[in-house]
């Protein structure tokens, strides 16, 4: 929902940050960013990521939540 986003970032590497109302930097990939949008929306969702404040999903096959 874009009334939850704070700010776009976007890096020379050719990636995207989102930075959300609630304070948590989500880090996409160059590719795919609608999968892997779907999926942080799917981690921040989850009750087994409480205390969440970055979700990393720019490495490749890893997904770093912090």
């Amino acid at each position: 929902n874009l009334t939850e986003i704070m700010g776009f970032y976007y890096l020379k590497s050719g990636r995207w940050d989102i930075k959300t109302k609630n304070n948590i930097l989500i880090k996409l990939p160059k590719e795919n960013n609608v999968k892997f949008l779907n999926l942080a929306k799917q981690i921040l969702e989850s009750d087994k990521f409480i205390s969440k404040k970055i979700i990393n999903l720019s490495v490749k096959n890893q997904i770093i939540v912090h």
